[in-house]
């Protein structure tokens, strides 16, 4: 019977294990098809950049060739008209034996036969290219024939590490980096810094309203963007992509660093808003008119409004979201604190 008890205990232990086991694979499995589907979506987001840079540059040919050729018409229905004229005038003035007007119109008409115009006209028609085609990236046809996997599955329990990770009890200063470049009109204010990558951080200059893009490896602001107000949190999207608060305008502005840095689009929001984090595709925004945060899905449709009434009106306040999205952290300046909040408002944790 003790043995039996044993078992039973044993085994209603595996059980409980398995079934947290299976919840868990379902989390996992979860968080592969989000992963997935995040990775396509940044495909799809570059392709649509690459296409429409490739269209708009369509587009600019088409329209410097036709500005040229309308030129030419132009230029080719004024001397028609003149000739028209001059043919006119001199068969007026045979007919009316008028030979002083005949010498003039004559002397007119040497002078057009003389022109260099018709000609100029010919060699601008010429040399504008009529005769154009799309001529596929090479690298990405290659890319697209290759058999090959959109990515795999990792399997960390059999790569486990044996190597007990050390907790963190301080931080060491690694550098510094000046962001301050030579157009500022006044000193930095670097209120938003965000990591784009190993190599590029991008910081918003709040006094001199600038977005800056930050080399870590060169240690130098590569590139500036000047904005028409001041802004202040950043969220990056992709790999190239970030959100920005512009609380003056109450907007987000969404820009990109794919081939040079530049507003994609803004969203208003018609609130003050501060800090500002990316999760599971949402923007989580903290907003002072009133103390809340905004959900927001990338399309800029509010989802969701979490009012924060602990919060001061007075103080511009961050967020932080948890990966599960279950709990968002709030900095309250007035406070010296940091505030844990549900999804319904409550607070969980100061």
């Amino acid at each position: 019977m003790q043995k039996l008890d044993e078992q039973l205990k044993e085994a209603s232990e595996i059980s409980k294990k398995a079934k947290g086991s299976r919840i868990n694979i379902n989390d996992y499995n979860k968080e592969i098809i989000k992963a997935i589907t995040e990775f396509r979506k940044e495909i799809n987001d570059r392709l649509d950049l690459m296409q429409k840079d490739a269209l708009n540059n369509a587009e600019e040919i088409k329209a410097n060739n036709n500005k040229i050729i309308q030129h030419v018409l132009d230029k080719c229905e004024n001397i028609i008209s003149g000739i028209k004229c001059l043919q006119s005038s001199l068969h007026a003035s045979k007919s009316n034996h008028e030979h002083g007007q005949l010498y003039i119109d004559m002397k007119r008409a040497e002078s057009t036969l003389k022109s260099d115009e018709l000609h100029e006209e010919k060699e601008t028609l010429m040399h504008t290219n009529m005769h154009f085609s799309f001529q596929r990236n090479s690298e990405l046809e290659t890319l697209f024939c290759k058999r090959m996997v959109f990515g795999e599955i990792v399997d960390h329990s059999r790569h486990k590490s044996t190597k007990v990770t050390k907790a963190v009890d301080r931080l060491i200063e690694k550098g510094e980096i000046n962001v301050k470049s030579s157009s500022d009109k006044t000193e930095c204010f670097i209120t938003g810094c965000a990591v784009l990558n190993t190599n590029k951080l991008v910081v918003a200059d709040h006094y001199n309203k600038k977005m800056k893009l930050v080399s870590t490896e060169n240690k130098l602001v590569q590139e500036e963007k000047a904005l028409n107000s001041e802004p202040w949190d950043i969220a990056v999207m992709s790999q190239d992509q970030f959100a920005v608060t512009i609380p003056v305008n109450t907007e987000i502005v969404v820009m990109t660093t794919y081939d040079k840095l530049s507003c994609v689009r803004s969203i208003k929001v018609n609130r003050r808003c501060y800090g500002i984090d990316f999760n599971q595709d949402c923007l989580y925004v903290v907003c002072l008119s009133p103390p809340s945060v905004i959900v927001l899905n990338t399309q800029g449709d509010i989802l969701n409004s979490i009012p924060l009434t602990f919060l001061s009106p007075d103080y511009a306040p961050y967020i932080a979201v948890k990966k599960d999205s279950k709990f968002l952290y709030i900095s309250d300046v007035s406070n010296h604190s940091i505030t844990s909040v549900s999804l319904q408002g409550k607070v969980t944790a100061t």
